[in-house]
């Protein structure tokens, strides 16, 4: 007989150990008594099971379906699970949340009922979210940003699948848990119950082997692998490659007529990283397409189903796997047969799905941040006209690119960071052991008290501060190349076409992501100087 436990240790929810006969099981809410009491529940057996909520509404409508995702070999197993999956719910409403004392403010301690799903997802949080983070990226994530900025340091969030993350935007408190020793990226570490997978659309940013998802010693000994390749000595000897790759982009460009609308984001932005990543990482021309694909999905918070969720999962890792075969069936001085070799001299080599995740890693953070980089830096260039000619003169790019990563990070909120002991932020907001925690890079670069007018692009800004690349020993090791293809871009772009202009808001073209700063399209009128064709 399989058991399941359904207990989680910070959750105010508990309830019984269950004999479960199927891999699809349903308690019943409506045969549950008054708190303190046992029923007998015949659609999972004669079983006598505490009431699982105090004040629960006995309605026969409020039905819980558990979904099981793996099954403890015996009831005296170590890791007894909470079912993952929890659907098919009701809740008869909450109550009314209190203010602080200054009386317009949310206070995370209001009386107020947990939705049933938030407390019984894998990932435990003591609290009711305030607020859900919308699926949208662009103006939408920036008026959210300053709505939670308002509300407090951290900000309990719902997020897909009924997960719910402290959302944290003052760039002040962003920056404090950068760098505080019980904030961890290794969800291990804070919920040692955690299995991957349980959380489908979350799996590809905290279950995956790489130095993101790793503190201390593990950590340094991934980065180790990848370092080296990435230092700016090496990533400068690729400006000729980059440039002229860019130079055939803006051909191509040259060709549209004047005045025609062009989508300078699939014809431009999206080539050049991606075209440089590939070829650096020698990524064969047949496993482009699929590569790419996975990764444009990756980001995507909206509407993916679990099922869809988990296949791309599967994708990612069949695509990195052929990858990795090709390379050492053939090695060439790509960086990915670099990586293999040198994840094999190592003392304490990787795994294979150690290796497998760097890969994962490098690509994504080579290809779709710098996409974002470079869409947001020309159309924010389109604005000043002042700034385009300087750079058309031959101006340095390097504050233009500054501003942009502060003012459009290309990540807005990267999941996840997980709290190892409770941590006080004051305002009576305080972090509980094991809860995730949503840090929200953009806010950092928008918050007033740090930049001011920070909603305007000001390339004559004075030392822009962004945490875009992150910070400390997590900062990104791969931004030296970002900024360097995002300086080449700009540049020549700027001196092929010092007219271009953006055709519409730019934020009708916003990516349906909290994650990303995406844009599906960037469409603009050139109006071409000259012609190169």
């Amino acid at each position: 007989m399989r058991w399941r436990w359904a207990t989680r240790r910070t959750s105010p929810v508990s309830l019984s150990r269950a004999p479960v006969g199927t891999t699809r099981s349903v308690f019943c809410i409506s045969c549950a008594p008054r708190p303190g009491a046992t029923a007998t529940c015949a659609k999972l057996s004669p079983t006598p099971v505490p009431s699982p909520i105090a004040g629960l509404s006995t309605s026969p409508t409020s039905v819980m379906s558990m979904t099981k995702r793996s099954t403890p070999s015996s009831p005296s197993s170590p890791k007894h699970r909470l079912p993952p999956i929890i659907r098919h719910f009701s809740w008869p409403g909450t109550w009314p949340c209190s203010k602080t004392s200054s009386g317009n403010a949310w206070s995370p301690y209001a009386h107020r009922r947990p939705h049933l799903k938030e407390i019984l997802m894998p990932i435990p949080f003591h609290i009711a979210a305030a607020t859900t983070m919308p699926s949208r990226a662009g103006q939408c994530m920036y008026a959210k940003t300053e709505e939670l900025r308002e509300l407090g340091p951290a900000v309990p969030v719902k997020l897909p699948e009924g997960l719910t993350a402290w959302s944290v935007v003052r760039g002040e408190t962003v920056s404090y848990l950068l760098a505080h020793p019980d904030v961890s990226r290794d969800v291990t570490r804070a919920v040692p119950t955690y299995e991957p997978g349980e959380v489908a659309w979350l799996a590809p940013w905290i279950d995956l082997q790489n130095m993101t998802t790793k503190d201390g010693a593990e950590h340094a000994r991934l980065r180790r692998v990848v370092v080296p390749s990435l230092t700016n000595r090496r990533i400068q000897r690729l400006r000729p490659a980059i440039e002229d790759s860019v130079h055939g982009l803006i051909d191509n460009l040259s060709r549209h007529p004047a005045g025609a609308s062009v989508d300078v984001h699939a014809e431009y932005s999206y080539q050049v990283p991606t075209l440089v990543i590939c070829d650096l990482l020698g990524i064969p021309a047949e496993l482009r397409p699929e590569v790419l694909r996975v990764f444009r999905l990756v980001a995507r918070t909206d509407d993916l189903t679990e099922a869809e969720a988990t296949q791309l999962n599967i994708d990612l890792l069949a695509a990195m796997g052929t990858l990795i075969a090709e390379k050492r069936s053939r090695p060439t001085d790509d960086l990915t047969s670099i990586l293999i070799a040198e994840s094999e001299k190592e003392d304490d080599p990787l795994t294979e799905d150690e290796l497998i995740a760097t890969l994962l890693l490098m690509i994504g953070g080579g290809s779709q941040t710098t996409i974002n980089l470079i869409d947001h830096a020309l159309a924010d260039l389109t604005r000043c006209p002042h700034a385009r000619q300087a750079l058309a003169a031959g101006t340095d790019p390097r504050p233009i690119i500054e501003e942009s990563l502060r003012k459009d990070c290309p990540v807005m909120n990267l999941p996840m960071r997980w709290a190892l002991a409770d941590i006080d932020l004051g305002e009576d907001v305080i972090i509980r052991a094991g809860e995730p925690i949503l840090l929200n890079y953009g806010g950092h670069g928008r918050d007033e008290t740090i930049n001011p007018h920070a909603e305007q692009f000001d390339p004559d800004r004075t030392e822009p501060q962004h945490l875009a690349f992150g910070l400390g020993v997590h900062r990104c090791p791969g931004s030296n190349l970002a900024i360097l293809e995002a300086e080449v871009a700009v540049t020549l772009f700027c001196q092929a076409f010092p007219h271009a202009q953006v055709i519409g808001d730019i934020n009708d073209y916003a990516g349906p992501t909290f994650i990303g700063n995406d844009l599906l399209e960037l469409p603009m009128q050139l109006r071409p100087t000259h012609d190169h064709a």
